[in-house]
């Protein structure tokens, strides 16, 4: 019976052993393509690795068909359709080349995996890896390369150096003074938009300068209909209150669901709003342009963008589009904006547009203002937030006006006047402690920040402060309460200083300086 006993405890501990082992050549044979993404044309290994206890292992490879690879070192089955390999590790890694052919995702999958080790073979589950392949990309330098991409407007383009325009280019005799309307925006109409892909690769552009509209859609793109990644855009000014004046589409103001490009539905005055018949419109009173920083209307994909820009519009005014009907994500904006519909992303955001992972920390001030958006319609809100000081007359911490919208997760920091049908205020310390379900943000300021913004995240607002803050310095302290003990006593006039009506009744008395005390004292 001992023995029968010994045996089968021997039998479990080998079998449990081998389990264990398992595990963790599970977790030992890995895939990588060794870079971020891949364009057209590129070469480079790929590379398989394995820990320690592996000595070689046979697998199938296949691929989606996006690169060419080496075969030199596998064999093709007919009767599979793969290339079976034999991997003899070095140093733990296996290795091949492969080149990019196609734009797209590409795959790369090991099946029929087995390890061979000292402990014997052992087969593990498939594993597959994959990147993206980017087309072959212009490089811009200059800014005469930054303004030639509306001479190829489905290029694709890569910003490979910051751009730094000065005050002289957009002054009479300049090279950008386009007869004082400043920056001729890339992609300028409906019918002449922007289809390619630009990224801007860590750098920014600086400095660039609109003063009057002489385009319907204004901003360092008029119209996108193509990608947009990475395009940091600082210290500008895109000024669209004066100049060209285009009739809206019939129907606009229904629900955003226009086909602009339908011309039963869209018919300006020869049929077609192009660089052709400009002078058909009148530049002579309020112009009737879509102003934002990025683009003027966003019709195709905007990613990871940020602006500290400055946008001025009669109408539609946007931090980074002044409409937006396609998708923008990852994207910050820190400026001022002025119109009659503002949003800090977007002025309008129209029908399936979305709004992801965005965030603005701005000055908005117009008719209708949103810290997001000044309007939604039948679009999606999802994981933003707005820190942004905005006066209007109809406003919202993050939309001011609804209609058959999508909201998930928008947060708006506290203000008196402040609210939102669909989105949520919170106090300083409640959005500390807020966690967005995307691992693109950080929490290491005072409030979330996305993470590819961190250094340039200024975050400066102070909890609750606005209606105790007596002198101006941005606290609510002793100083404040000595400055309003005088007021109330008359030794003092309230005319000199801030918010000493602290309960807005309409008097400064010793109710004010009571809610004062607490406040100082930590009791509010």
């Amino acid at each position: 019976m001992v023995k029968k006993c010994l045996a089968f405890l021997l039998c479990f501990l080998l079998v449990l052993g081998s389990f264990s082992f398992g595990v963790s050549a599970t977790e030992s044979l890995t895939l990588s393509f060794g870079k971020e993404f891949f364009r057209v044309g590129q070469q480079s290994r790929f590379q398989i690795s394995a820990n320690e206890e592996v000595l070689s292992a046979t697998f199938y490879l296949s691929d989606n068909g996006k690169f060419k690879i080496d075969r030199a070192k596998m064999q093709y089955d007919l009767q599979k359709g793969k290339y079976l390999v034999n991997a003899d590790f070095v140093n733990g890694v296996f290795e091949f080349n492969i080149t990019a052919r196609y734009t797209g995702v590409a795959e790369i999958t090991a099946s029929e995996i087995v390890l061979h080790t000292n402990n014997g073979d052992l087969p593990i589950n498939d594993i597959t890896a994959s990147v993206l392949i980017k087309p072959v990309a212009t490089e811009i330098r200059t800014k005469e390369e930054l303004a030639a991409i509306k001479n190829n407007l489905s290029g694709s383009y890569v910003l490979m150096a910051d751009i730094t325009f000065n005050e002289e280019d957009f002054m009479q005799g300049g090279a950008f003074y386009n007869d004082g309307y400043g920056w001729e925006p890339i992609g300028s109409s409906i019918y002449h938009a922007f289809t390619g892909s630009f990224e801007g690769n860590g750098f920014k552009i600086s400095g660039i300068q609109i003063h009057k509209a002489n385009y319907k859609y204004l901003g360092v793109f008029g119209v996108n209909k193509g990608v947009i990644e990475g395009l940091v855009v600082e210290n500008s000014v895109f000024d669209g209150e004066n100049g060209v004046y285009v009739p809206s589409p019939e129907d606009t103001e229904t629900d955003g669901e226009v086909d602009y490009e339908d011309p039963d539905v869209w018919t300006p005055p020869t049929g077609s709003y192009d660089d052709s018949n400009l002078d058909e419109y009148d530049r002579t009173g309020k112009s009737s342009a879509m102003v934002g920083s990025v683009c003027g209307y966003n019709l195709g994909e905007i990613y990871t963008s940020a602006s500290s820009a400055v946008v001025k519009a009669n109408k539609e005014a946007g931090g980074i589009a002044g409409a937006n009907a396609g998708s923008i994500s990852e994207c910050y904006f820190c400026g001022f904006a002025y119109g009659e519909t503002v949003g800090g992303i977007t002025a309008k955001n129209l029908a399936l547009a979305k709004i992801i992972n965005s965030m603005s920390n701005a000055l908005l001030n117009g008719t209708t203002a949103g810290g997001i958006t000044g309007e939604t319609r039948q679009s999606e809100i999802i994981n933003c937030l707005s820190i942004s000081k905005i006066d209007a007359e109809n406003k919202g911490g993050v939309s001011a006006l609804y209609y058959k919208e999508s909201v998930e997760n928008a947060f708006f920091y506290k203000q008196d006047g402040l609210t939102d049908e669909k989105a949520t205020a919170k106090t300083l310390s409640a959005l500390g402690s807020l966690r967005f379900d995307d691992d693109c943000w950080n929490y290491e300021k005072q409030v979330p920040v996305l993470k590819r913004f961190f250094e340039i995240s200024n975050i400066n607002i102070i909890e609750d402060n606005t209606g105790f803050d007596i002198n101006g310095d941005g606290n609510a302290d002793v100083i404040d309460l000595a400055i309003l003990k005088k007021v109330v006593a008359g030794l003092d006039s309230q005319d000199n200083y801030l918010n000493c009506d602290i309960d807005k009744n309409g008097a400064v008395d010793v109710v004010d300086l009571a809610v004062l005390k607490k406040k100082v004292a930590g009791l509010l």
